[in-house]
């Protein structure tokens, strides 16, 4: 599309590190994620304004209500095991850290 554009020198980037934590999270860098997490997992109101936020859109795109609720049972099942996880000390988990791209491009001098 940039090139469709006219634009020059296109570069991009990709940042594809994964997220790995294992008590007892002793790293700054395990710290730190283990600090995102709790405020991810264990903040209630945060947790119910997102899953109001799923159910509206899950909703507005057709979805049939039915499959909402047993979807958001199984995942209720499952955060309340990773809470009591963290709380214990105990959760282990690696994942991705999402993709992120940066792309770049110049408009050609005239």
């Amino acid at each position: 599309m940039l090139k469709l554009l006219g634009m020059v020198d296109i570069k991009a980037r990709t940042n594809d590190r994964s997220h790995y934590l294992e008590p007892p999270y002793d790293s700054p860098l395990q710290q730190h994620a283990l600090e995102q997490l709790k405020r991810q997992l264990l903040d209630e109101e945060r947790y119910q304004t997102i899953a109001a936020l799923q159910k509206k859109q899950f909703l507005a795109a057709g979805g049939d209500p039915d499959d909402y609720q047993r979807y958001r049972t199984t995942v209720d099942r499952q955060m309340t095991i990773f809470r009591e996880q963290i709380e214990a000390g105990e959760y282990y988990t690696c994942s991705s850290g999402g993709f992120l791209y940066a792309v770049r491009a110049r408009k050609p001098s005239e």
